[in-house]
């Protein structure tokens, strides 16, 4: 009977303290990755943005768990270390704003990373 209870009591999205992040721009990636902090969780998004090959000064991250949006700045050196921004306020704000234009872009890019994964299988 204890068992059961626990099993009910479990949250399913967020065992050991972890939470789930989802990289959402420049392209939104199906895959969720799991981490103690935001910086590990970035970090794991960062590193399949790495593997996409895909040109951009920032990427935007997302804590599944509480829907709270993060915003990274990559810096122009060659090591590309990331930094978090602290107005995330304007990026949200923002997030559906911009030209069209900008929009297509990041669209495009995404099919293209998409047929590139595929291609990779």
């Amino acid at each position: 009977m204890n068992n059961i209870n626990n099993i009910n009591n479990m949250n399913f999205m967020n065992t050991n303290d972890k939470s789930i992040y989802r990289l959402i721009k420049p392209y939104q990636s199906m895959k969720v990755y799991e981490a103690k902090t935001i910086m590990h969780g970035a970090g794991k998004c960062y590193k399949e943005l790495k593997k996409t090959n895909t040109k951009c000064e920032s990427f935007t991250i997302m804590n599944v768990n509480d829907n709270s949006i993060y915003d990274f700045k990559l810096s122009p050196l060659k090591s590309q270390q990331m930094v978090l921004q602290k107005d995330t306020n304007e990026l949200i704000n923002n997030q559906y704003g911009g030209s069209e234009i900008e929009m297509l872009k990041n669209e495009i890019e995404m099919l293209k990373n998409r047929i590139t994964a595929l291609e990779n299988k």
